[in-house]
């Protein structure tokens, strides 16, 4: 430790760390200059030889909104094939109506001539917690 003395107990003033030159690209003169030579050309807001428009040549309200073409009446593309109309509450339902299709025998005999489906099995790779390990499963 260090000896008890009154200049330890002020602060010591810490100078600053000496920074390097700033970069200046070696260029820097030859642009200025460049710069300066191709503003002179359009030095009033625009090429010089530009003309302006005479002051009763203005652009009036909505004058570059497109032009539309007229309004036609909208004719629905398959008109001609409409569905039957609703029926109104007072009519009544057509009753009796069976088919002779039996849905279950169908089903059946169907489920019967299909061949069987087949299982796809994918290797997985799982890491988690265990040991690595490679398992199949089916999907």
């Amino acid at each position: 430790m260090g000896e008890e003395s009154i200049y330890n107990l002020l602060p010591s003033v810490q100078q600053p760390e000496a920074k390097n030159p700033r970069y200046r690209s070696v260029f820097h003169e030859a642009a200025k200059d460049e710069l300066k030579q191709r503003k002179t050309a359009s030095k009033t807001m625009g090429p010089a030889k530009v003309s302006l428009d005479e002051t009763t040549n203005f652009m009036k309200k909505r004058a570059k909104e497109p032009v539309l073409p007229e309004k036609t009446a909208y004719a629905r593309p398959n008109a001609d094939q409409k569905r039957p109309p609703v029926p109104l509450r007072d009519e009544k339902p057509v009753m009796g109506l069976t088919s002779n299709k039996n849905f279950i025998h169908t089903n059946a005999v169907e489920n019967i001539m299909s061949s069987s489906k087949k299982t796809r099995t994918k290797i997985c790779r799982h890491t988690g917690g265990a040991p690595p390990t490679i398992f199949r499963i089916q999907v």
